[in-house]
């Protein structure tokens, strides 16, 4: 195994009783500099072959995926609303303060190929249930989305999941409550207090999105 640097932490285990340590390497990037002449030759290359080969996403493929997950995100923020109207609490102004979804894992790393599925977090207010809205009243609802041509509520995975392929593009809704009567408009999850994330089984839904946005972060810079 590689030594770890000089500047790793050493941290205690959540939950252990125990006088171990486990060793956390930093959460910096390897190398900062820019890339060489050579090794942006080499990445045109490697695009060229991956168009002529049919791996590289398309225009129109990239459009439409970005397209059904906006109409998605249209479903979610009526369905919001009127869960928030059927529980009598007041609804926002902005519905993406109820019910928000986040892509994560390859496509938004942008590393997917053409015809990958695309995994999905919806992330909702304390005041929206997994199993009584997202289940249900959400199921219901997605079942009349325009071109859909599966959908597979799986409740009993470790990290519950809605299933659905639409205009033959698979896609992976998981589902995260946050302990947040309204989002935050401005809700970025690698840096939410845990607090927030009320149970277990929510804290491994809410995982990919983080890893992805840390990825992110780490590899590109944050804004």
């Amino acid at each position: 195994p590689l030594p770890l640097p000089p500047t790793t932490k050493m941290s205690r285990p959540m939950g252990s009783h125990s006088g171990t340590v486990r060793k956390t390497l930093p959460l910096k990037a390897i190398d900062s500099a820019g890339p060489t002449d050579s090794s942006l030759q080499l990445s045109e290359m490697l695009k060229q072959f991956l168009v002529r080969t049919d791996l590289y996403e398309s225009d129109e493929e990239k459009g439409r995926m970005t397209q059904i997950l906006l109409d998605i995100q249209n479903v979610i923020r009526d369905w919001g609303r009127e869960v928030f109207e059927a529980k009598n609490l007041p609804v926002p102004p902005d519905l993406d303060s109820v019910a928000k979804i986040f892509p994560f894992g390859s496509y938004r790393l942008g590393v997917h190929i053409p015809g990958s599925d695309i995994d999905t977090l919806l992330v909702a207010s304390k005041h929206i249930d997994r199993n009584t809205d997202f289940f249900k009243t959400l199921g219901d609802k997605l079942k009349t989305f325009p071109n859909l041509s599966k959908i597979v509520l799986i409740e009993g995975a470790k990290v519950p999941i809605i299933n659905m392929c639409v205009d033959g593009i698979d896609i992976d809704l998981t589902f995260a409550n946050l302990n947040y009567a309204e989002l935050p408009l401005d809700l970025y999850l690698p840096k939410t207090d845990p607090s927030a994330f009320i149970s277990e089984q929510n804290t491994m839904g809410l995982n990919g999105v983080r890893v992805t946005e840390k990825i992110i972060e780490i590899t590109r810079g944050s804004d």
